[in-house]
């Protein structure tokens, strides 16, 4: 993301745009310590590469329309689905005549399946952050 800001922006619109950028970044990675230490039900995927950053904020969780539905009572807009996003092998078994041949990435359409994103943002007060993981946890 900063390699972005810093080649593809006019100068004039870097400072402001590289600003944002770590204070999002600073905003994921508070929100993935909390989540880790307050959610055991709820997985971060990516977070053993050595470089993420997350535009939008992906969890996994057992039940993701629940999650969604209880999250969305608690006033946090939580939500399903991907648009660019999903599991290569669906890609393929979509143009193939074996779509009911075992899977071979199981993992993968795990996570893609009960994958919802988080609305995490630079602007979300920690207060309201400690908010959303305390009912993420419960949900």
């Amino acid at each position: 993301m900063l390699q972005f800001i810093a080649t593809n922006l006019d100068p004039a619109c870097q400072k402001d745009a590289l600003t944002y950028a770590i204070a999002r970044i600073s905003k994921c990675l508070t929100a993935e310590k909390l989540i880790t230490d307050r959610c055991k039900k709820v997985n971060i995927p990516g977070t053993k590469t050595p470089n993420h950053k997350y535009w939008l904020f992906p969890v996994v969780v057992d039940s993701p329309d629940d999650v969604c539905k209880f999250m969305a009572a608690k006033g946090f807009d939580v939500t399903r689905g991907t648009s660019q996003l999903g599991c290569v092998e669906d890609y393929f078994r979509s143009f193939s005549s074996a779509s009911n041949a075992p899977r071979l990435t199981p993992t993968c359409t795990s996570i893609m399946n009960n994958l919802v994103y988080l609305p995490i943002t630079p602007e979300m007060s920690d207060k309201n952050l400690i908010r959303l993981v305390t009912y993420l946890n419960l949900a």
